[in-house]
């Protein structure tokens, strides 16, 4: 029971909440993936391009060693092809390291761009709102987190180096160039474990997180009933227009009933106007109809008016479900002219229909 009369968030959060929370930057993402997986794509990059990166860099110190008796005016003379063995070493880790951490943020959030988490706010200089979300559940889970990720960190170590020991040793009796050799090939090892562990460990983090954004934008049942009649309207209201839109498009049908040619009734449930102009329209026209009360409310018009009443239920059937303001179809054509043509013959008028 909420304390005080305080309403529990317990609605899920409608699409424009959710909307309103993704343009100020609040979204379900983990910070652990991106990172995650820089590490495995560069322990995997340089798994199958290390030879190439080593050439690459050897080639830059040689050049750079090779003209330092020149002196700093000399190497910049050289500036051209020293930048572009830099290029070489740098550029594609720099790239893949960019297009990873697209990926792994577009994978959580896909494309978003929100000014809100940059703008300069007083909260985040706020010493007291400082300490108190150092002592939040947010801090301790992140304070868990880099816990279990430095223990992940020891024990994949302790079991790496144990299992290479014997290896270790000997390296003592080798060149520099084969112990250098063998400590990069064992620290790219120790990066694709590590990177594989908190890859599954940041997924795990994505569904923790997601599961505290969901929590976060939960609504109570008044903010539903607030955000409903802000942007659909109060339905009382809403019920009321739409009632005086039926009263008056019911007025506006029943004052072209009489203009009406003629009233082809059911004859006790439905009614239906029909209206023919000659050389004006190209075939008769439904201008209105009813069924029950209303199809009373057309005759009574009619007989007032003098517009005919014929009575045809095939055909009172087959018009009304037609909508006002639509024209007969060709397949009803023959009996409705033999109709018009009787109305205007008892009226002396003469139509081509």
């Amino acid at each position: 029971m909420p304390w005080f009369g305080r309403e529990e968030r317990t609605e899920p959060a409608t699409p424009r909440r959710r909307e309103e929370a993704r343009r100020k930057g609040q979204v379900a993402k983990t910070r652990e993936l991106p990172s995650a997986l820089v590490i495995l794509a560069f322990a995997l990059f340089f798994n199958f391009y290390s030879s190439k990166c080593l050439q690459n860099m050897e080639s830059f110190f040689v050049l750079v060693l090779s003209h330092l008796y020149i002196g700093l005016q000399g190497l910049i003379m050289f500036k051209t092809p020293i930048m572009g063995l830099l290029a070489t070493v740098l550029l594609p880790f720099m790239v893949m390291v960019l297009a990873v951490a697209l990926a792994a943020n577009y994978f959580q959030v896909g494309w978003i761009f929100s000014s809100d988490p940059v703008t300069p706010q007083l909260s985040r200089i706020d010493p007291i709102a400082g300490l108190k979300r150092l002592v939040s559940p947010v801090a301790l889970v992140e304070a868990i987190k880099a816990l279990i990720k430095l223990a992940i960190v020891g024990f994949v170590t302790y079991k790496l180096l144990k299992v290479h020991l014997s290896d270790l040793v000997s390296l003592a009796s080798l060149p520099a160039p084969s112990i250098g050799g063998y400590a990069f090939s064992l620290s790219m090892k120790l990066m694709m474990v590590l990177g594989m562990l908190f890859v599954g460990l940041s997924l795990l983090d994505y569904f923790y997180q997601r599961y505290e954004f969901e929590s976060s934008i939960k609504m109570t049942k008044e903010e539903v009933k607030e955000e409903h009649k802000m942007y659909e309207g109060d339905p009382r209201v809403k019920a009321r227009i739409r009632s005086l839109q039926r009263t008056l498009a019911r007025t506006r049908m029943m004052e072209a009933v009489k203009e009406a040619d003629v009233v082809i009734t059911n004859p006790q449930h439905i009614a239906v106007a029909l209206r023919y102009r000659v050389h004006r329209d190209s075939a008769p026209e439904v201008v209105a109809k009813g069924a029950g009360h209303i199809a009373h409310k057309i005759k009574e018009v009619a007989r007032k008016y003098g517009v005919a009443i014929v009575e045809n239920p095939p055909l009172a059937r087959s018009l009304f479900k037609l909508e006002v303001g639509d024209v007969i179809p060709p397949a009803l054509f023959k009996a409705v002219a033999e109709i018009l043509a009787y109305v205007y013959k008892l009226k002396n008028r003469s139509v081509g229909v």
